[in-house]
């Protein structure tokens, strides 16, 4: 990364807005935080945190060198940054989905990863599902209406489901994707897929 962060003027403009149209917590840094702390890297840099409640639910909007939950060859690169949007619910689950990489494959030909598959040709094809650990984790990936909701938040690096929320992480191109009606469009389908998650495990 270099020290010009070229994204850092459009997420101040961003986080003003997000402040004029979202709710007020109590503690937005710890809230943010703890999102960062779930990427799994170390962030060498420090990065803007921002934490709200959006319609009642809290969210957190975190810039940082991985994507959540899916740390690999290209998180912590020089050139590559990951905007990370939170929606802080407890869901216990525990979910990762991200298109395979190149490590993906090697580790899965020498049996050293596993990959969860759905029952879905065309859902197995396009992503990469690990961490399941559950039979509740199984029944929603195997869900044909939670494979719609991923599909909805495309393009993303990684959408992550957890027992703190639901989280989606994207590489950043430009600014575009620091604007409020992008950010705020994308946590509304995050909270559309975390809702679904308590409908399908949760009767």
């Amino acid at each position: 990364m270099s020290l010009e962060r070229p994204w850092e003027k459009a997420f101040d403009q961003l986080r003003r807005e997000l402040e004029k149209a979202y709710e007020t917590v109590e503690k937005p840094h710890a809230d943010a935080q703890r999102v960062q702390a779930q990427s799994g890297g170390v962030n060498i840099w420090q990065y803007p945190q921002f934490a709200a409640a959006r319609q009642g639910v809290p969210v957190a909007v975190t810039i940082g060198e991985f994507p959540i939950g899916a740390v690999d060859a290209i998180g912590g690169s020089d050139n590559v940054e990951f905007l990370q949007l939170s929606v802080l619910r407890p869901l216990g689950l525990t979910i990762t989905v991200r298109h395979e990489g190149f490590a993906d494959r090697f580790f899965k030909a020498v049996k050293i990863e596993w990959e969860f598959q759905t029952g879905n040709p065309e859902f197995d094809r396009k992503y990469y599902i690990v961490d399941i650990r559950t039979e509740k984790d199984k029944q929603l990936a195997r869900d044909p209406r939670f494979q719609e909701q991923v599909e909805k938040l495309e393009p993303f690096a990684s959408v992550v489901l957890s027992n703190r929320g639901a989280h989606w992480s994207q590489s950043i191109e430009d600014g575009s994707q620091l604007t409020f009606p992008y950010v705020d469009d994308r946590l509304g389908r995050l909270t559309d897929l975390a809702a679904l998650a308590v409908e399908i495990t949760q009767p």
